[in-house]
């Protein structure tokens, strides 16, 4: 990791499913989001120190350079 502590992460495109309705009436599958069903999970020493979705850290502070913040500890 850089010694400021930024990294970059690569999320893959994804496609929304498709919503499928009984009757034409009533959803039965489509749902979920993968910005709030995928997790991110930051680790120290081998430990998971913080999980969070992905939408949650999508909606973090950014600092000067365009960086998502998300501070861990003191």
């Amino acid at each position: 990791m850089p010694h400021d502590g930024r990294i970059k992460v690569g999320i893959p495109s994804y496609r929304p499913s498709c919503g499928v309705y009984l009757f034409n009436a009533i959803k039965v599958r489509g749902y979920g989001d993968p910005l709030n069903s995928w997790i991110v999970s930051i680790t120290s020493n081998g430990k998971i120190v913080r999980k969070q979705s992905l939408g949650v850290t999508q909606k973090s502070p950014t600092d000067e350079a365009g960086y998502h913040v998300v501070r861990i500890g003191q």
